[in-house]
Order: structure tokens, then sequence, then C-alpha cells
């Protein structure tokens, strides 16, 4: 059913006069029960209510209104106003919580408006006239545009005062090039200026917030300041400026100001972010000198949302607060709205989740599932998911091949050091003797080929009683009769696991406690002290299988190693010189199952043999790139890209060029193009800096030419959802890479008329 068509034809109004939450819930005039509770099924992440409401909510009142059936909400819902700010109560598990929304429109929820006007870093002498005052230093109408300058058109609109200025730019879109006509000394010229985004715009806007006037004929005296902005509480009202000190290109540079035209002007024209000045002060009749670090528009959000989150309101509050905010485009919330905002009872959500180890018991059998020979593994003890915190809770099924593991030959290890899980001799060991079962089924599976059975734990869905595996999608290690683990672990959302090997990570470190639970001397429990909080519940059941087909280790391990080195050193040599370039190959390569003296003699030797050719010749990677194909299979391949991802990223950046080198990699290696987005996506996730290219919608993406606009726009939704997520992770690096994703997605939605 198209809600806003169903909409406009039940209430009988023009778009602009329906107001939307974006919440959907039954049809009273579809549902059999006609007392049917409220209850919202799905919240639309364009709607003002995505990330406030959430599905399985109960609505319990509108504005204190009581809402007892699917009628009385659709009564209400008749009533909203766009542009109203609703209070709805809704019941969430066993809580009771009220919420803040500002209605939209339809119209404007058919078809969003751009949320930030385009600013392009201009700024206008006092009156109405459309006059240049200054322009910003790192303004895209730099070199454009000059102090002084009247404008005359915009996209061919006349412009006589400022608030022309304001109608024509309004309609402008970020990324779009406007048409200028100004006149500059009597003379007419015209320009074109194209507008970058507003992630630039945060990123590059200088903060300056101090305002003064003339004192004595000679000095300037600070009537005001913005203790948000650069000056912070550096420079106070009262300060007395003498004059501004700073040094360029080693050369001191001084200067006073005649008046607060002159102060604001030399600061925005030819300062910028991160840039440090130093004003010399007389406070209280003492000469002070006080240096200042330029900030930008994102550090101004930044303190703006630390000292609205600290001020004494509740975190929905706070929400709603920060959210009229940045719905304003950042233009200043009124003291009545403020005032409002703090009065509203909105409640904090009180967090729910299970930090003990939570027991669950499994066995396994063969059975055919869809007429499939397959491994059904069955929970005949499972805890009760109500506890656990809704979308943050995982069950998760690997299956490992654990035949090679010897009790003696582990022990032998294990006693050789007093602290046994730190033992790279024992990991060494468990590496080489217990493979993970892989899947070359992109269904199946996850990172490079590991084969993955992944459920939510939804606090409202009874447990899950059984999970099965079908024989035809695995991939064992090696050929002939096996015995299989099959390892469930309960665990939390931020538990990552090992793209390659399959196993849970302990921070940067790969964690083998299942392996030491399996082979531990004196039965202690799976997590005895505490040790992994990620892991809430764990257990694992064994069976014998055959395999007749070859295991993916019997490929020539050492030859395949050969091969990535070159094309380690090629990637790695895009920014660093040849000494450098074999370094990160040698610190990032490992050679699995060879860990041999020979091994290490051939590493050595390969390392070398590819130095000295770089000094002679060029490498050309193109040439190993074709052999790996040739003979490697598709998780190898994988191995590849990410050991390639891990050499491009060790400097915390990964460039345009970098990048290039990678898509073209995973093309020639036929990489599934959606598991290597996925991959170089988590990768890049936290770099402090991405440089995709100008086809960042194919390499970031997937998108191709050969889609057509609703396909795109369902995986630019998807992608949005996700990073949208992340714009307030509490990892500053994260935060800042997934607001210029949100970014970055946005302007290709309107690209493609999402």
């Amino acid at each position: 059913m198209n809600i806003i068509k169903d909409l406009v034809k039940k209430l009988k109004k023009d778009k602009k006069d329906i107001a939307i939450l974006g919440i959907i819930l039954p049809d009273e005039k579809l549902a059999k029960n006609k007392k049917l509770k409220p209850i919202i099924s799905q919240v639309k992440e364009d709607g003002p209510a995505y990330e406030v409401l959430k599905e399985n909510d109960q609505i319990l009142k509108i504005n204190k209104k009581k809402i007892n059936t699917l009628q009385d909400w659709s009564n209400e819902q008749k009533k909203f106003k766009p542009n109203e700010i609703v209070i709805i109560r809704v019941k969430r598990r066993n809580q009771e919580l009220n919420r803040a929304i500002r209605t939209i429109s339809l119209e404007e929820f058919d078809k969003p408006k751009q949320k930030h006007l385009v600013r392009l870093g201009i700024y206008f002498s006092e009156g109405t006239e459309a006059k240049i005052f200054a322009v910003e230093k790192k303004s895209v109408a730099k070199n454009k545009l000059k102090s002084g300058d009247i404008i005359l058109e915009v996209n061919g609109k006349l412009i006589n005062n400022q608030d022309e200025y304001s109608k024509v730019t309004k309609k402008v879109l970020w990324g779009q090039t406007i048409n200028f006509k100004i006149l500059r000394k009597n003379k007419k010229i015209n320009f074109k200026i194209k507008s970058n985004s507003f992630y630039h715009y945060k990123l590059n806007h200088l903060t300056f917030g101090i305002k003064t006037k003339l004192f004595k004929k000679k000095y300037l005296k600070v009537i005001n300041t913005q203790s948000l902005y650069s000056e912070g509480n550096l420079i106070k009202k009262g300060d007395i400026i003498i004059d501004l000190t700073t040094q360029v290109n080693g050369k001191q540079i001084k200067k006073q100001f005649i008046d607060d035209d002159d102060l604001f002007r030399t600061i925005v024209e030819n300062f910028e972010p991160t840039q440090r000045v130093n004003f010399n002060i007389l406070r209280k009749k003492k000469e002070l000198k006080v240096e200042i670090v330029f900030k930008n528009f994102f550090d101004f959000l930044e303190k703006n949302e630390d000292l609205t989150r600290n001020s004494g309101l509740t975190k929905p509050q706070a929400d709603f607060m920060l959210r009229e905010y940045e719905n304003g485009d950042y233009q200043g919330l009124s003291d009545e709205l403020r005032a409002k905002i703090v009065k509203m009872d909105l409640q904090e959500e009180l967090s729910v989740s299970d930090e003990e180890s939570l027991f669950i018991s499994s066995y396994v059998k063969k059975e055919k599932v869809s007429g499939k020979d397959s491994f059904v593994v069955y929970y005949d003890s499972f805890p009760s998911t109500y506890n656990f915190e809704e979308e943050k809770v995982y069950l998760k099924i690997y299956v490992f091949d654990v035949t090679d593991l010897d009790q003696k030959e582990y022990e032998d290890i294990y006693y050789q050091t007093e602290d046994y899980e730190d033992n790279p001799r024992l990991e060494n060991y468990i590496r080489d003797n217990c493979n993970v079962i892989k899947s070359n089924n992109f269904d199946w599976s996850e990172g490079s080929s590991v084969l993955v059975q992944t459920k939510l734990l939804n606090p409202y869905d009874d447990p899950p009683e059984k999970i099965a595996f079908p024989y035809s999608v695995m991939n064992f290690p090696k050929a002939g009769k096996r015995k299989l683990a099959f390892r469930s672990f309960i665990c939390k959302k931020d538990l990552k696991f090992h793209e390659t090997e399959g196993r849970p990570l302990n921070g940067s470190f790969i964690n083998y406690r299942p392996e030491h639970f399996k082979l531990d001397l004196y039965g202690n429990p799976f997590d005895e002290y505490g040790s992994y909080p990620e892991i809430l519940g764990y257990d694992s059941i064994e069976i014998e299988a055959e395999y007749k087909q070859a295991g993916y280790l019997g490929v020539n391990r050492q030859k395949l190693d050969s091969l990535i080195i070159p094309l380690g050193y090629s990637i790695a040599s895009i920014n660093n010189d040849s000494l450098k370039s074999i370094e990160l190959v040698k610190d990032n390569i490992a050679y699995k199952g060879d860990r041999t003296l020979e091994g290490g003699i051939n590493q050595a030797l390969n390392l070398k043999m590819i130095y000295e050719k770089s000094q002679k010749n060029t490498i050309d990677p193109q040439i190993y790139l074709k052999e790996i194909k040739n003979f490697s299979k598709i998780d190898e391949r994988y191995e590849v890209i990410n050991l390639l991802l891990n050499i491009a990223t060790h400097d915390n950046t990964l460039t345009s060029t970098e990048n290039k080198f990678l898509d073209d990699v995973a093309e020639k290696l036929e990489l599934n193009q959606s598991k290597y987005l996925e991959i170089k996506k988590i990768e890049t996730a936290s770099l402090k800096s991405v440089d995709f290219g100008d086809k960042a919608d194919e390499s970031i993406f997937g998108l191709s030419k050969d889609m057509d606009d609703k396909t795109k726009c369902r995986i630019l939704r998807q992608e949005y959802s996700r990073w949208n997520s992340q714009t307030n992770n509490s990892n500053k690096d994260k935060r800042v890479r997934a607001k210029e994703m949100v970014n970055l997605i946005a302007n290709l939605r309107k690209q493609y008329n999402c």
C-alpha cells in the first residue's frame, strides 16, 4: 500500500496541510480485531520519529489524551498540524516513556527539503544593500568575491538587498554552481561559484565572535564574546585589545585594529581553523598575552552538544533540544522554546542488559532439511531473552574443525611459560591445528568466507530452538574424516570476530578462549574471571563428519605468499619509499600453516628479492594478480584484500590512489562486490582521512550504471541508516567519518531522486 496516497485520499487534504510523524501502525479498517492495541510496526527513517520511537512501542497517550485502540490513534492523528510539537507516551517493554516530536508535512516527507542552507562564507556590511564586508579565507567564494563587492544578480535574479539575496540562495542545493553578477569599482563582473558541501563548510568555517567598541580613539574594548567560539573564555568582556601578533613563514607580524570591522575582517579573511594567534590585551590595568587556536564549526557543535548534555536535562530532553537546533539550521533556539523543553517530562530509558554469563546447552544432529543433508544445532536450554537490550544481543554460531587438536601436545606447549594464554607458540599451535569452516556461498558467510549463522535475540521473540547448516555450503579445511565443533556465542552487538579466522576479538587481539576451554586441564568455566564481558553465554558441541573434496588448506600456500609480497609492496609504495614499503609488507604478512624454519627463510628471501627488484625495475602488480587468480581459492583472495587494506591504512588514512588500487584488485580477483565493500567499510570506519575519489558511489556503495534509481535508492537508504546511527559515537574519529558519509549519502540521494 502506498502510505502517502492513502493518507491524502483518507484525509482529503493537500499534502502541505497533512502532518506526519513517520510511523506506521496497522490500518484500523483492515484489522480483524477492532480493539487491537496501537503498536508501532515501522518507523520511517525519513520521518521525525526516527530514532525517537521504536518498532513495537505501544502508544498510550498523545498530548496527555489516552489512546487505547487503533481507532483512537487514527482520530488523533488527523488533528496533527505540520510543524507542531507532539508529546507521545509509549510503552516500551515494562517502561512508560514520554517522547517529544515535531511533525513535518506530508509534502516534506514525500520530498525532503535540504536541511541546511548553502553557505558561501560571505559576510555583508550593515544595512540592507547586498554589499560584501568580508569573505572567509577557506570558503569557496574566496578568490572570486571580495570585500566591497556589491551583488547585483544571483542565478539571473536581481538582488537589491540582503533579504533578496537570502531568498534566492535558499533555493540553491549543496554542490550546485551559483551564477553571480557583481559590481566592483563601477565595473560589472560575472562569476560562477560551485558550492561544496555542508560538511566542507563546517570543517573550514572559522568561528569568531568577539565584538568591540573603540576605546580612547585608539584601542578596542571587548563588549561581547561567544564562549563556544574560538575565543572561548580566554578573552573576556571589558578586555582592551592592544594588538595581534602571529608568525607567517618564520616572520613575526603585528597588527593593530582601528575598529570592530577591521578586527573581524582581518580574522576571517586571513586565518583558518587550527591556526594560532596571540592577542596582547589589557585586563584590569595588567598587560597579558592570550593565545587563541581558531576552531571550526564542528568544534562549536561538539562544545554545544557537551554543554547541552551537561546542563541538567534528561537525555531525551537534550536529544530533542539538539534536534530542534539542527533542524533550525543552527540559527539558535528562542528562550520560549528552551523553557518549554526544560519543562517537558521526558523520561530516561533504563538500560536493560545482562552482564553475567548465561547458561546455554546444545546438541547437534545430522538431518535432512528441505531435502538437503544438514547439521542441525538444537538448544535444549536457552536463557530467556526478555532481559536482553533490544537489538544489542546476538546468537552467533561458528563451526571449527577440531580434529587435529591434541591434548598432550597442547599441554607440552602450555607448561613452557607461566603466562599460559598469552603464549605465541600456543596460539600458533591452535591456529595451525584448529581451522574455521568456510563457505563460498555469500549468504552463509561473513568476512573472508567464514561460515556463520547469526540471529538477533529480540526480547519480544521466543528463544531459538534449532539452527541448520546445509552440508552443501560448508568448505572444510582438510579432506577425510573430521571432527566438527559447533560453537554458539550469545554476545553483544559490539563483539567483533576475526575476518579470516572466525574467532572473537579481544580488542585488536584474537581470543583463543574457546580452544583453551576445550583443552582446559582443570575444567574451569568458560569465563571464570569475567574477562570477556561481550560474551554473555557460550556452548560448543562436537560431531563426526566426512569431507570428500580437497580442503581449502590444500593450495600451495608458499606459492601464494610469494605472490602476495609484490602485491603488498605495490600498494605500500604508493605513499612510501622502497625501504618503508618492504618493512610494511614484512610487518603485515602472515604465513598461515607454514611456521617452519624453511617458511621463515622463504619469507626473508622473497622480501629481499622484491626489494632488489624494485631498485632496478617497476613492480607490475597485474602480473601477480593474474597468477593469484589462476590458482587461489576465493577465501584466500579475501585474505589478500585484507592484507592490502591493512598496509594501506597503517597510517590511519586511505588515499584515492590506494582506494583505486584496492578496487582494481577486487575486480581482477573477481571478489563479490557486496562483501568486498562491506570489508572496506569496516576497515575504514574509524580512519582519520578517507578519499574515495570522484567515483564514491561506485567505490563505497557499489552503485553501478546498470542499476535503476529504485535499486540505488534502496541501497542508499540502508547505508544512511547504518552511518547515521554512528553520528553520536563516543569515538570522535568514527563520529566525524559517519557525519561525512551521511552528507555524502544525502547528496547522492538527491542526485538519484530518492
